[in-house]
């Protein structure tokens, strides 16, 4: 009995996964960023909603390494709808180092990220209005290689 009351209570704290699909028609330009963030905060844990505490994009902290051709943007937004995300996973407040910045036609935009300094999955996945601030949280990938393969796959430059 106390082990099924230990399994239920393990299940309960499972974020869930989803995957994201997004309307190729509605995206202007997929780029590999370098975001300097030094004040990026973890959360201690993924739970409970921290959607206040997310901070707002600085765009003063973008260095654009590399934008995809236009024809690439189909195959990238195909791999990316296959590639699990940990639904409302908070890990930290905002994204920091090499992310992929998805602009939208209205020019709002997703930052993908995550943590390849520690080989961790652990990250940021969010969209931003134009202006920079936050609209929604996806969660982060549940697997550092799926931010790598994005990476390595699409873009010419190397981690």
């Amino acid at each position: 009995m106390i082990m099924l009351i230990f399994l239920m209570l393990l299940s309960a704290c499972d974020p869930g996964q989803v995957f994201y699909e997004p309307n190729q028609k509605e995206v202007k330009s997929i780029e590999l960023i370098y975001y300097d963030n030094q004040k990026q905060k973890s959360f201690l844990s993924w739970v409970p909603n921290h959607f206040k505490d997310l901070k707002p994009f600085d765009f003063s902290r973008v260095e654009v390494i590399e934008t995809l051709d236009e024809q690439v943007i189909e195959p990238f937004l195909k791999t990316f709808s296959e590639y699990e995300i940990l639904n409302q996973y908070y890990a930290y407040d905002s994204p920091n180092k090499y992310s992929i910045r998805m602009t939208y036609m209205d020019d709002s935009f997703m930052i993908m990220n995550a943590n390849s300094d520690k080989n961790s999955y652990a990250g940021y996945i969010g969209t931003y209005d134009e202006a920079g601030d936050v609209v929604s949280f996806m969660g982060c990938f549940s697997s550092i290689d799926y931010f790598l393969a994005l990476i390595s796959t699409y873009f010419d430059y190397e981690l």
